[in-house]
């Protein structure tokens, strides 16, 4: 669920207001969330001239689990791949904010790259704050997002390595990996159609909104339990 009324603080976040076309992503540092291919696929997009920002609010910390990637050597990998070609802007954002807000009204869409999600509630916070949303068609999310109230990304079901899973890895065991092209092409309508993919979903983004307050997610729960579901 998410808290509207929250949102009516326009305040935003100095650190990043710097007139770029920002990108955001919230990402834990874990494998299942391609931070690797969320950067392939924004700098297959862009160049340096464009004036755009991908924005990674995330960690930095050395990993000490399997299922946590070190944010830094993910870009760097990605970095050498494209050696020679004059690179769009990467911005890696470490500090805990009293509040995020500020942070997504700085920013002009909130994109994801991962494998899989429980609920995905950055990306119902996105739509709040009135962001374009691009997400990868699949998982938790999908309980929400859809193609009237964002840009859903093509995915393909994969075998899920270990890194993906986590305390328990199953043999056998499928995700999803978001198409890298079809998620450069998203980026890239955001990017050049930003007034009218906002003015169009407008409408469906506030009804979504409206729909997961957390006054209704609690109703939905106490109906389930009325229910004995």
């Amino acid at each position: 669920g998410v808290n509207k009324e929250l949102f009516h603080d326009k305040t935003k976040n100095a650190d990043i207001d710097d007139g770029n076309f920002k990108f955001l992503n919230i990402s834990i540092p874990h494998y299942r969330k391609n931070i690797k291919l969320l950067v392939e696929a924004y700098y297959s997009a862009f160049k340096e001239s464009d004036h755009t920002n991908l924005i990674i609010k995330t960690s930095t910390k050395k990993p000490k689990l399997f299922f946590e990637c070190d944010v830094v050597k993910e870009i760097q990998t990605v970095q050498k791949k494209f050696s020679g070609k004059k690179l769009p802007k990467v911005t890696l954002l470490t500090h805990k904010y009293e509040s995020i807000i500020p942070t997504y009204n700085a920013c002009d869409c909130l994109v994801s790259a991962s494998s899989s999600e429980g609920f995905g509630l950055p990306l119902l916070e996105g739509l709040a704050a009135n962001m374009i949303v691009i997400a990868p068609n699949c998982t938790g999310q999908i309980d929400f997002l859809n193609a009237k109230n964002s840009l859903l990304v093509d995915v393909e079901k994969i075998p899920a390595k270990r890194v993906y899973q986590y305390w328990r890895p199953s043999d056998g065991a499928e995700t999803y990996m978001p198409i890298i092209d079809d998620l450069s092409s998203k980026m890239l309508n955001a990017y050049n159609n930003s007034n009218d993919l906002k003015l169009k979903m407008s409408k469906p983004m506030k009804k979504t909104v409206s729909d997961f307050s957390w006054k209704n997610a609690a109703s939905m729960i106490l109906d389930l339990h009325d229910k004995n579901i």
